[in-house]
């Protein structure tokens, strides 16, 4: 019963990741329109993480990035282009409002 478990629990996550991948490929950067500030982009991340089931390092794993990345971008450690394209990335894919 636990190689069971374990095999649909693998093939949950490979079917998430799968489907993440899927959403990513809808969308380019460059499609991603400029915002001045994401600090309330960021708390509706944040928010959305502590609602949901997803976690930093799905969201990591995800993306291609290290969990120490997603959770600097998350928190606003640090603010650059680049966290603020996944800042709304995450918003985009995940459809949050």
């Amino acid at each position: 019963m636990f190689i069971s478990y374990t095999l649909s629990l693998y093939e949950s996550i490979k079917m998430s990741t799968m489907f993440i991948t899927f959403l990513l490929t809808r969308i380019k950067i460059s499609e991603v329109k400029a915002m001045p500030s994401t600090v309330s982009g960021r708390e509706l991340v944040k928010k959305f993480l502590q609602e949901s089931e997803v976690k930093t390092t799905d969201l990591a794993r995800a993306y291609g990035m290290t969990k120490q990345e997603v959770s600097d971008y998350v928190s606003g450690r640090k603010v650059n282009p680049a966290g603020n394209k996944f800042i709304l990335k995450v918003i985009h894919d995940f459809n949050i409002s």
